[in-house]
């Protein structure tokens, strides 16, 4: 089976078919967290090293691999860029499907971006006792470390010029999300890759064989799942990981004191569905609880 390691990484980002007259890659400046994995968490995005040229997101050194998860997490329409660091000689683990294992100091970088710039940049690093988090919030050319004590919110504007608050969570949101899923790594996984330039298992890739519902599947996939997996973890309710979501969803009542009572989807009438409501907010039902909350 096919190891995920740095070497690897590079070779997928780099592509088969450079320039070989382009400059040569730019890799992290030494002092940088990029370059170090194991430092403590600077406290400006520039010592993180993983964009020199900030605001400018377009370049980042070698090290710092983008992906793309094939069903995002939809957060309220903002463009999002994806970096995995894997410490030199570390390699991600595989053979569990559903739990991979990342070496110690292993890092995930998370950028939020609108229209008006970059808003957050969040990191999870692979500790030998679990993950930690830390999240910077961009001001102007540079980005802070923020505490992760409180919420942060700041006004922003979207691709269509409207006017938006966004709230960067606090540390103990991003464990609850992230930690009620068997992998931490929500949108680093093999169905998730199963068409970004990583080579890696394919074989837990939703194809049903009809487009309308492998996109419902999807969407479930990247919004849902990381809580509803029936893992057992906080918030992990009932299963909506493909294989099993229509089974759990059609015709089935809800359950517990989460939502309101009902049937979670009645086929062809979306004014019936729990579920439906839930998401899109059209209900008078206080009962209906906000999904995603």
């Amino acid at each position: 089976m096919m190891r995920i390691t740095p070497a690897l990484l590079l070779l997928l980002s780099l592509g088969a078919c450079a320039d070989e007259t382009a400059p040569g890659p730019l890799h992290a400046e030494e002092g940088t967290l990029v370059a170090d994995p194991a430092m403590e968490l600077p406290e400006t995005i520039a010592e993180l090293g993983l964009f020199p040229e900030a605001p400018a997101l377009l370049t980042a050194p070698v090290e710092a691999v983008v992906y793309e998860p094939t069903w995002p997490l939809w957060s309220n329409g903002l463009g999002k860029l994806r970096h995995i660091r894997l410490p030199d000689g570390g390699a991600v683990d595989v053979s569990d499907t559903d739990d991979w294992s990342f070496p110690v100091h292993t890092l995930f970088f998370k950028t939020f971006t609108y229209a008006s710039g970059p808003v957050e940049t969040r990191i999870m690093r692979r500790t030998s006792e679990g993950w930690d988090y830390g999240t910077y919030q961009w001001m102007a050319d540079d980005a802070v470390l923020l505490s992760g004590t409180t919420i942060e919110t700041v006004d922003v504007v979207n691709d269509d010029g409207d006017a938006l608050t966004h709230s960067i969570p606090a540390t103990l949101q991003c464990r609850t999300c992230h930690e009620s899923s068997p992998s931490a790594t929500l949108g680093f996984s093999e169905t998730q890759l199963s068409e970004a330039p990583v080579d890696v298992p394919t074989t837990d890739t939703i194809d049903t064989g009809d487009a309308l519902t492998d996109a419902f599947l999807g969407v479930l996939q990247g919004n849902c799942v990381h809580c509803h997996n029936g893992s057992g973890g906080p918030s992990s309710s009932f299963d909506l990981r493909h294989p099993v979501a229509l089974d759990n969803l059609i015709d089935v009542p809800t359950e517990g004191s989460a939502s309101a009572s009902g049937i979670r989807i009645v086929p062809g009438s979306p004014e019936d569905s729990v579920l439906f409501q839930a998401f899109s907010g059209q209900t008078a039902d206080s009962e209906v609880a906000a999904m995603p909350p």
